[in-house]
């Protein structure tokens, strides 16, 4: 994620304008779906993170970051 967020101007500008570190957003934001949006088969869906006032809203168009977390999120899931 972090040479996507580097080279991408439009959502670079996004987390720029939150003032939030590029290379810290990818790390932070992957972190976060691994370790607490696969919580969400948990009944626990309350506990996502993110440093963006609005989460993850202004990236719904992004392809590549939400296939990306797709996998990190299942990856991140609680066995049955």
């Amino acid at each position: 994620m972090i040479p996507w967020i580097l080279r991408d101007s439009y959502y670079g500008g996004i987390v720029d304008a939150d003032a939030i570190n590029r290379p810290w957003w990818a790390i932070f934001t992957t972190a976060s779906f691994y370790a607490n949006v696969g919580r969400i088969f948990q009944d626990r869906s309350d506990e996502g993170y993110a440093l963006t006032p609005d989460g993850m809203i202004s990236f719904q168009q992004a392809t590549f970051p939400v296939l990306i977390f797709d996998v990190v999120m299942i990856a991140g899931s609680p066995s049955p």
